[in-house]
């Protein structure tokens, strides 16, 4: 591992002390993707539907009107946006208040932008999968990766390349991690990827 993988992995670390993450949770739950299996899913669909069941009305009053299971959980109906926007405060779970959360919403792109909640857990998992993409199917260490980020929100790009007002972790993450280039998907010319 060279130099500025090292630092990266460092100041990750540094960061997860400060805001309380698990260290070295997001490689836990990646070797759980990279080991998972048949049963172990169904394990987590079970526990999942148990957990929906007691915390969350939109699911309690959908299952006890239905008998979902593990064994049939494909038949329960996708969430949709309009099913979220229906019913969002029937989808927030009643051990809401006990965590760390906050709300994030989509760019919008298709229409009225789609609000939800997450939290540290949903963080941890997406690194997670994030790592198991790159690591899996493009054969890649991401720390040491320069990214070309295609994005349709004009202000989420605004954000993640705006010197301005960075935390600390920002800033020293921006020394050291690969570099990160955003494009807006909407106004990508022939220009634009010559340029890259």
């Amino acid at each position: 591992m060279d130099i500025r993988s090292q630092l990266y992995i460092s100041a990750r670390q540094i960061y997860r002390k400060f805001t309380s993450k698990n260290l070295g949770l997001r490689e836990i739950l990646y070797e759980q993707i990279i080991n998972d299996s048949p049963e172990r899913t169904n394990n987590y669909l079970s526990a999942l539907l148990e957990y929906a069941t007691a915390h969350i009305p939109y699911y309690k009053n959908l299952i006890s009107s239905h008998s979902y299971n593990s064994s049939n959980f494909s038949e329960l109906p996708i969430l949709t946006k309009s099913i979220i926007r229906e019913n969002f405060d029937n989808l927030k779970s009643d051990e809401l208040a006990s965590r760390r959360y906050y709300f994030n919403s989509s760019g919008g792109s298709t229409g009225k932008p789609l609000q939800v909640i997450q939290d540290a857990e949903y963080e941890e998992w997406r690194e997670a999968t994030e790592l198991f993409f790159y690591r899996q199917f493009l054969d890649i260490e991401p720390v040491v990766t320069s990214e070309v980020i295609l994005w349709g929100s004009t202000t989420d790009i605004q954000q993640q390349t705006k010197k301005k007002n960075l935390t600390t972790r920002q800033k020293l993450l921006n020394i050291i991690q690969p570099q990160k280039t955003f494009l807006n998907s909407f106004k990508m010319t022939k220009r634009i990827c010559i340029d890259m």
